[in-house]
Protein backbone atom coordinates (compact mmCIF):
# COMPACT_ATOMS: atom_id res chain seq x y z
CA UNK A 1 0.00 0.00 0.00
CA UNK A 2 1.48 3.32 -0.57
CA UNK A 3 0.64 6.54 -0.38
CA UNK A 4 1.90 10.24 -1.53
CA UNK A 5 1.72 13.75 0.36
CA UNK A 6 2.48 17.28 0.21
CA UNK A 7 3.87 18.53 3.49
CA UNK A 8 4.99 21.50 4.68
CA UNK A 9 8.10 21.26 5.74
CA UNK A 10 12.28 21.50 4.54
CA UNK A 11 13.96 18.74 3.93
CA UNK A 12 16.81 19.39 6.68
CA UNK A 13 13.65 19.74 9.57
CA UNK A 14 12.42 16.37 7.99
CA UNK A 15 15.78 14.84 8.34
CA UNK A 16 16.18 15.65 11.84
CA UNK A 17 12.21 14.54 12.85
CA UNK A 18 12.67 11.03 11.26
CA UNK A 19 16.36 10.79 12.84
CA UNK A 20 14.20 11.52 16.54
CA UNK A 21 11.35 9.24 15.73
CA UNK A 22 13.96 6.59 14.64
CA UNK A 23 15.76 6.93 17.80
CA UNK A 24 12.86 7.10 20.04
CA UNK A 25 11.89 3.66 18.62
CA UNK A 26 15.08 1.90 18.45
CA UNK A 27 16.08 3.28 22.47
CA UNK A 28 19.49 4.18 21.35
CA UNK A 29 21.22 5.93 18.54
CA UNK A 30 19.42 4.87 14.75
CA UNK A 31 21.62 3.97 11.71
CA UNK A 32 21.53 1.40 8.69
CA UNK A 33 21.83 -2.00 9.68
CA UNK A 34 20.72 -1.73 13.27
CA UNK A 35 18.56 -4.73 14.97
CA UNK A 36 16.69 -4.38 17.79
CA UNK A 37 13.85 -6.48 19.10
CA UNK A 38 10.30 -5.13 20.39
CA UNK A 39 7.28 -6.58 20.81
CA UNK A 40 3.94 -5.78 18.81
CA UNK A 41 0.90 -6.90 18.26
CA UNK A 42 -0.03 -9.38 14.38
CA UNK A 43 -2.71 -9.10 12.43
CA UNK A 44 -4.57 -11.87 14.63
CA UNK A 45 -4.40 -9.60 17.85
CA UNK A 46 -1.52 -11.30 19.57
CA UNK A 47 1.74 -9.75 21.01
CA UNK A 48 4.58 -11.17 19.25
CA UNK A 49 8.60 -10.68 19.31
CA UNK A 50 9.61 -9.14 16.40
CA UNK A 51 13.14 -8.05 15.23
CA UNK A 52 12.91 -4.77 13.62
CA UNK A 53 16.34 -3.82 11.13
CA UNK A 54 17.00 -0.35 10.05
CA UNK A 55 17.75 -0.88 6.35
CA UNK A 56 18.13 2.58 5.18
CA UNK A 57 18.10 6.34 7.13
CA UNK A 58 19.90 9.09 5.25
CA UNK A 59 18.32 12.01 4.34
CA UNK A 60 15.08 11.70 2.00
CA UNK A 61 14.82 8.05 3.17
CA UNK A 62 13.93 5.56 5.53
CA UNK A 63 13.31 1.94 5.42
CA UNK A 64 12.63 -0.72 8.35
CA UNK A 65 12.16 -4.35 8.26
CA UNK A 66 9.54 -5.97 10.77
CA UNK A 67 10.33 -9.52 11.05
CA UNK A 68 8.25 -11.69 13.20
CA UNK A 69 9.20 -15.11 12.12
CA UNK A 70 6.40 -15.22 10.39
CA UNK A 71 4.96 -12.34 8.63
CA UNK A 72 8.05 -9.35 7.72
CA UNK A 73 6.56 -5.92 6.87
CA UNK A 74 8.83 -3.04 4.96
CA UNK A 75 8.16 0.31 6.21
CA UNK A 76 9.65 2.64 3.64
CA UNK A 77 9.04 6.82 3.94
CA UNK A 78 10.94 8.89 1.22
CA UNK A 79 11.16 12.40 0.79
CA UNK A 80 11.71 15.21 -1.76
CA UNK A 81 11.69 19.04 -1.99
CA UNK A 82 9.28 20.67 -4.84
CA UNK A 83 9.72 23.92 -3.74
CA UNK A 84 10.90 26.12 -0.82
CA UNK A 85 9.80 24.28 2.35
CA UNK A 86 7.34 22.09 0.75
CA UNK A 87 8.21 17.92 0.14
CA UNK A 88 6.37 15.09 -1.71
CA UNK A 89 6.36 12.62 0.99
CA UNK A 90 6.06 8.82 -0.14
CA UNK A 91 4.73 6.37 2.96
CA UNK A 92 4.70 2.63 1.23
CA UNK A 93 3.96 -0.77 3.30
CA UNK A 94 5.04 -3.97 1.29
CA UNK A 95 4.68 -7.27 3.43
CA UNK A 96 5.05 -10.67 3.13
CA UNK A 97 3.94 -14.01 4.42
CA UNK A 98 6.52 -17.19 4.24
CA UNK A 99 4.04 -20.29 3.92
CA UNK A 100 1.63 -21.02 1.12
CA UNK A 101 -1.44 -21.47 3.26
CA UNK A 102 -0.81 -17.80 4.81
CA UNK A 103 -0.31 -16.70 1.74
CA UNK A 104 -3.93 -17.20 0.06
CA UNK A 105 -5.15 -15.80 4.23
CA UNK A 106 -3.40 -12.67 3.46
CA UNK A 107 -4.40 -12.57 -0.01
CA UNK A 108 -7.66 -13.15 1.78
CA UNK A 109 -7.56 -10.45 4.32
CA UNK A 110 -6.26 -8.07 2.44
CA UNK A 111 -9.38 -7.98 0.34
CA UNK A 112 -11.75 -8.32 3.29
CA UNK A 113 -9.64 -5.54 5.57
CA UNK A 114 -8.46 -3.39 2.29
CA UNK A 115 -10.49 -0.28 2.84
CA UNK A 116 -9.62 -0.85 6.32
CA UNK A 117 -6.08 -0.63 6.04
CA UNK A 118 -5.90 2.02 3.67
CA UNK A 119 -7.92 4.07 6.27
CA UNK A 120 -5.38 2.95 9.16
CA UNK A 121 -2.58 4.18 6.78
CA UNK A 122 -4.30 7.53 6.08
CA UNK A 123 -4.70 7.95 10.11
CA UNK A 124 -0.90 7.18 10.40
CA UNK A 125 0.48 9.54 7.99
CA UNK A 126 -2.11 12.01 9.34
CA UNK A 127 -0.69 11.56 12.71
CA UNK A 128 3.00 11.42 12.00
CA UNK A 129 2.13 14.91 9.96
CA UNK A 130 0.89 16.37 13.41
CA UNK A 131 3.79 15.26 14.84
CA UNK A 132 6.14 17.01 12.60
CA UNK A 133 4.29 19.96 12.87
CA UNK A 134 4.82 20.03 16.74
CA UNK A 135 8.68 19.29 15.84
CA UNK A 136 9.08 21.88 13.69
CA UNK A 137 8.22 24.79 16.04
CA UNK A 138 10.25 23.63 18.92
CA UNK A 139 13.20 24.96 16.83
Amino acid sequence: MKEVRTIQSSVRKMDAFVQKLADQDAGQQAYPGLEYEKKLTGMNGKTQKTVVQVKNLESGKYTVLFDSGREKLIMDRSWRETAPDTLELTYEESGRNESGMSKWNQKIAGFLFGMSAKKQLKMRLDLFEKQLEEFQWQD
